[in-house]
């Protein structure tokens, strides 16, 4: 008998927290002491479902409840909840808003309760919990149907209802940290959630009130598609080296550029804010300049509305602000991948907590899958679209998946307005845009991830950017849109300069006069990657990060030789930067651990020169750029020939030796060429402009030989190679997003309360 204390205590107790203490048999002490199946359902049958679903949930005590229970006291709890996910299923296709909305809470607290203990068998018994092994088969399909039909049919007047489904989505979907690990990721494949999620993204860009939304509904349908993209990629790598993968199979058949400019553009909105939210924090470490790269991003091809913190970026930044914090201990706990801090360090990386890794990841997903929507990364985003728009497709494309593009009828000048219809048809196919596109901001983005390469987090972050330029220099539609006038814009890639104070600059070479005139944007890419190996080059620099950075540049000059295109660009700093890493390469300490990696790199390196030596003169911009190139090489005689001997010693089976033969002949050919100039002008040594006198002299007699192969590279592939990388990454960006997922509150007009029971 319960003692009167204890009724009028129990009487005070609201009635969702009273109900559940019933369904899960908890004693006078807050304890569950466990149900079998008749008791289980006994008390089951006493709960008035419908009427629990319109309470409003009591989290804080859900959450208390569920954390205080061990493994062993959950498993022995599984046929309560059976019936709660059972009859919690059941209420997401209920006709009330209000029930749905609770359910999905509910649903919510309790999924990512389970998901943060530590079973002896985690998907056994996770799963066994939820609904038992024998049913699993009938039990996930039908939640994860019912969360599908939420997203299909919420009603306008609560589209807040599918902000709740997707997140509960993402809970499931990031319950182990491996996600080819996850159980449930297995019955997600074979749903219809891809099509579902597309729609997500599409709606956000396509509604036509979104800019004059209120800061609620705004903030739903910004998350709400964020999730939807997140979502895609990380099932896009399910089990994608094991077997086929059907999401990354539906990402390369999407064939709409309606739909693909709507990922674009949720894209291009999470890159403008991650870029203000990075620059802020460099702010606040005292990087000066920050600040001026703050105004830069917003004034560069964002809503007006923006600047003032009115505009659909803001409202992005207030609903994705969980995210823009340090990480959590949970993401540098031991055994975590080594793409976070070590557990206990201070995660001090501008990147921590930053959406940067999302959304590289996610555009990295895109342009390895989908070749059209590497065409559509140069266009300007900032277009009308008329709802017709909506799910609209476009023209096929031919049988590669790319879909051509040439000039308009009208050429738009750089600034110029663009306004595209989408209105079913395919959009004015064209080579000019009005403004930053996302390709330009996504080199801003890269070259934030080099100002502190120290980071572990920020190493990852420039690997995936620079894999993605591999992919993107391969392609000759991209490669031509890079080097189209009309497309030219000014980007400046900001790094911090040790000599300036510490300062964050614009790097100097992308436009003249200060940055003031525009210039194609692959002189900016070209920018990017000088400024990387400049900054870099040190003795425990990053062997994989210089190799793919020098891969890039070799697809560029590929390009220019076969099309005879003379960028407007400055060489120099970039042959200086080039042979300050053949001085480091010279160096044999270097080769004792990593022989075949440093071998690759410094082959690499000699490649780059290559290029310049034998099809310069079919790219360099000016005539005189040709003396320079010999300038620079002789000017450095000394650390040329430190370097083939180092190269002697280590290359043992003489394939950077046989790459050499060029250089050596230009050695010891202009050498002494200088030598007699010396003796003849009794011991004075020549200035610069007798040496590129000298050289421009002795041309004729130069003999060089021809290397077979030169300007063709290998597509990229990733896999095998790449794979382990690959997973590393998305295992950090899941911890990192379990640990900083809010589960958002739910008022919607109806909910009860929750009085006591009398």
């Amino acid at each position: 008998m319960m003692s009167q204390p204890q009724r009028s205590e129990a009487a005070k107790k609201p009635l969702f927290i009273a109900t559940y203490e019933q369904l899960f048999h908890i004693d006078g002490a807050g304890t569950a002491i466990g149900s079998n199946s008749e008791s289980g359902a006994s008390a089951a049958a006493s709960i008035r479902w419908d009427d629990l679903f319109m309470l409003k949930v009591h989290r804080e005590w859900l959450h208390s409840f569920l954390g205080s229970m061990g493994e062993a006291a959950l498993i022995s709890q599984q046929n309560a909840f059976h019936i709660f996910f059972e009859k919690a299923c059941e209420a997401l296709s209920d006709e009330s808003a209000v029930r749905v909305a609770h359910a999905l809470e509910t649903l919510s607290i309790v999924c990512r309760s389970l998901f943060r203990k530590k079973f002896a068998n985690f998907a056994y018994d996770v799963v066994s919990i939820m609904c038992g092994i024998h049913q699993a088969a009938a039990f996930l399909p039908k939640l994860f149907n019912q969360i599908q039909t939420v997203l299909i049919t919420a009603p306008p007047e609560n589209q807040r209802l599918k902000l709740f489904a997707v997140e509960l989505l993402m809970i499931i979907l990031t319950a182990t940290d491996n996600i080819s690990q996850n159980t449930f990721a297995q019955y997600l494949m074979t749903s219809d959630l891809f099509d579902v999620l597309l729609q997500e993204i599409d709606t956000l860009c396509c509604l036509p009130h979104i800019d004059s939304a209120s800061s609620n509904e705004s903030h739903e349908l910004q998350l709400t598609s964020f999730y939807a993209l997140f979502a895609i990629t990380v099932l896009t790598n399910y089990q994608r080296y094991e077997s086929v993968n059907t999401f990354s199979k539906r990402v390369s058949q999407i064939d709409s550029d309606a739909l693909l400019s709507s990922v674009l553009k949720i894209q291009d909105l999470i890159c403008e804010k991650s870029l203000r939210q990075i620059s802020a924090m460099l702010s606040q470490k005292g990087v000066a300049g920050a600040k001026e790269l703050a105004a830069s991003i917003a004034s560069s091809g964002a809503n007006p509305n923006d600047s003032k913190g009115t505009g659909i970026l803001s409202n992005l930044g207030t609903a994705l602000s969980s995210w823009w914090g340090s990480s959590s201990s949970a993401s540098n706990a031991v055994g975590s991948v080594p793409f976070t801090s070590p557990a206990g360090a201070a995660d001090q990386s501008h990147l921590a907590g930053s959406l940067a890794g999302p959304l590289l990841l996610s555009i990295y997903e895109m342009v390895v899958e989908n070749k059209q929507f590497q065409t559509l990364m140069w266009w300007d985003l900032d277009v009308k679209r008329t709802t017709a728009a909506v799910g609209s497709s476009a023209a096929s494309t031919s049988s590669t998946g790319a879909q051509s593009v040439t000039s308009p009828s009208k050429d738009l000048r750089v600034g110029a307005s663009l306004d595209l219809g989408f209105s079913g048809v395919a959009p004015p196919k064209r080579k000019t845009c009005r403004g930053p596109p996302l390709l330009a901001k996504v080199l801003k983005l890269t070259s934030l991830s080099l100002i502190d390469m120290k980071d572990v987090r920020a190493q990852a972050y420039a690997k995936l950017s620079l894999i993605t330029l591999v992919i993107l220099t391969e392609s000759p539609d991209i490669n031509g849109y890079m080097r189209d006038q009309r497309n030219a814009m000014i980007i400046q890639l900001p790094f911090v300069s040790v000599r300036k104070g510490n300062k964050l600059v614009p790097s100097a070479n992308n436009g003249s006069a200060g940055g003031s005139a525009p210039l194609p944007v692959a002189c900016a890419v070209i920018d990017l990657l000088a400024l990387f190996m400049k900054k870099n080059i040190k003795r425990d620099f990053h062997v994989d990060l210089f190799s793919k950075a020098l891969d890039v540049l070799h697809r560029l000059l590929c390009y220019d030789k076969k099309m005879r295109i003379r960028l407007p660009y400055k060489w120099a700093p970039v042959w200086r930067t080039l042979m300050r890493l053949i001085q480091t390469l010279s160096k044999k300490d270097l080769y004792q651990q990593r022989t075949a990696e440093m071998l690759g790199l410094a082959s690499r390196a000699v490649r780059a020169w290559n290029m310049f030596i034998t099809f310069g003169d079919s790219f360099l911009p000016e005539l005189t750029d040709y003396d320079d190139l010999y300038y620079e090489i002789m000017r450095s005689e000394k650390e040329w020939r430190a370097f083939i001997e180092t190269m002697k010693d280590i290359d043992k089976d003489g394939h950077v030796m046989k790459d050499l033969v060029n250089l050596q002949s230009i050695l010891d050919h202009f050498s002494a060429k200088i030598d007699q100039w010396y003796a003849s002008n009794a011991g004075n040594s020549p200035n610069p402009q007798q040496v590129i006198k000298i050289i421009q002299d002795n041309y004729s007699t130069l003999k060089l030989k021809l290397h077979t192969s030169l300007d063709r590279f290998e597509p990229y592939v990733e896999n095998p190679k790449e794979t382990v990388y690959f997973r590393q990454l998305l295992r950090t960006l899941i911890m990192e997003f379990k640990s900083t997922l809010t589960i958002h509150s739910i008022d919607l007009p109806g909910s009860k309360p929750g009085t006591p029971r009398k």
